[in-house]
């Protein structure tokens, strides 16, 4: 009987295929790893900056002659906003509690009755700080878990009437 002998041209295709092969694994699992890497940073910087957002827009709504104010709730630093509904005070404000962005909203004979767990978790931040930099100037600042920074200074465009003025 004749017995074939292996040759180094008859294993190389098979060695170069699991060479190859090998490099596009571990291409593919580098990629998936620096894509996650990416998604996260971009989800964090994303969240400070819908909370800007989102601020922004809460002080154009409520853009009237004092009706925002940088105030205290239960020991937090707040954004007050006031709005009147059928001749009643209504009071939304917007803070931050255990890692969150909240929200609370009712009338203003009830806010007693309001814990500051008790708001609507808005978006996961760490912090946020405000500031009057002039009558109607406010700036704003969102700190997100992984500590990112996004500002926001958001000018009240309500005008003073008769020597009152925004706060």
């Amino acid at each position: 009987m004749f017995k074939k002998r292996i040759t180094i041209s008859d294993i190389f295709p098979v060695i170069l295929f699991l060479v190859f092969t090998l490099s596009v694994l571990c291409f593919v699992a580098f990629s998936a790893k620096l894509y996650k890497n990416i998604v996260h940073q971009s989800e964090s910087s994303m969240d400070t900056d819908i909370a800007a957002r989102y601020m922004i827009e809460k002080f154009r709504s409520h853009d009237e002659l004092g009706s925002i104010k940088i105030a205290d709730f239960k020991g937090h630093e707040a954004v007050r906003l006031e709005n009147r509904v059928k001749d009643e005070l209504y009071i939304t404000y917007i803070y931050v509690y255990d890692g969150y962005l909240r929200e609370i909203y009712a009338p203003e004979s009830e806010l007693d009755n309001y814990e500051e767990d008790s708001g609507t978790e808005i978006l996961e931040i760490k912090d946020m700080s405000t500031e009057m930099i002039s009558d109607n100037l406010v700036r704003f600042s969102f700190v997100s878990a992984d500590d990112k920074v996004s500002e926001a200074v958001v000018s009240i465009k309500s005008e003073e009437k008769s020597g009152e003025k925004n706060k």
